[in-house]
């Protein structure tokens, strides 16, 4: 076979390899540990030592552990691409807020 049929074949939703479900289990576990982080940060908010105007990317990181959660959770392939792609969404949208939030502040 060649190696473009090969790739369309594994990464095709209905004969995904395991390989491919594994890269999209652990690109999941990246948004996770981003709705970590925003619990963290959640403490430096009420301390004082971050502004409350980082509260949208805080809340869009949690949103995009959550759905990595759901991600995790999922047995449809589709339906968990489709999940994937609004988590990485929330997790990149939600770090680049907080960002700007800290720059502009300090």
């Amino acid at each position: 076979m060649p190696f473009r049929d090969e790739l369309r074949h594994q990464f095709a939703a209905e004969s995904e390899s395991d390989a491919v479900g594994r890269i999209r289990f652990y690109a999941a576990g990246l948004n996770i540990l981003g709705g970590i982080f925003a619990l963290a940060l959640v403490f430096l908010m009420i301390g004082g030592r971050l502004s409350w105007a980082a509260a949208p990317g805080v809340v869009l990181l949690i949103a995009g552990g959550a759905l990595g959660v759901v991600v995790q959770l999922t047995k449809d392939v589709i339906a968990g691409r489709q999940r994937l792609g609004w988590a990485w969404a929330c997790t990149v949208l939600g770090i680049l807020e907080i960002v700007v939030v800290a720059n502009l502040v300090s």
